[in-house]
């Protein structure tokens, strides 16, 4: 259930000609506020250096915290998989739209779902395996499905 709230895909856009969902770095965020209150909890008690330290350390973890954004574009026709870093942008996969068939929401025996991307190379794993029943995980399959029916 955790990784269901912590790591949850979210539509961001779509347009006829675009699909762009976004995965948040929650937990690094949370581990980061935690360690910021830390940090204040060290000024109280006048451990000045160490609260310096514990910033340090929550400023790392924001700034290596990465979003995953992914990118369904009818006008470059292809699936972008992106990391966004707080200072920075790379593209770590690129898929022609013609390769992907459709999405559908994978149940394993103890009611855990994934969102899977078919592809003719192979289905690839979108979301990871939780128990979160909330409806987020078909609005996606919906989202991605209709976006490249609109396509072909």
């Amino acid at each position: 259930m955790i990784w269901g709230v912590f790591q949850h895909l979210r539509i961001v856009t779509t347009t006829p000609g675009r699909l762009v969902l976004r995965e948040l770095p929650l937990l690094e965020w949370l581990m980061a506020f935690a360690v910021m209150l830390l940090g204040f909890n060290f000024i109280i008690m006048n451990m000045t250096i160490t609260a310096v330290g514990a910033f340090l350390v929550a400023l790392v973890i924001v700034m290596s915290s990465r979003s995953r954004i992914l990118i369904f574009d009818a006008a470059d026709r292809e699936l972008r998989i992106l990391f966004q870093y707080p200072l920075r942008q790379r593209v770590v996969n690129q898929i022609p739209l013609a390769q992907i068939d459709r999405a559908y929401l994978s149940k394993d025996d103890n009611d855990s779902t994934q969102i899977i991307l078919v592809t003719q190379r192979g289905d690839m794993g979108l979301s990871v395996y939780s128990r979160d029943n909330r409806p987020w995980k078909e609005d996606i399959c919906k989202a991605i499905n209709d976006f490249l029916r609109s396509q072909s």
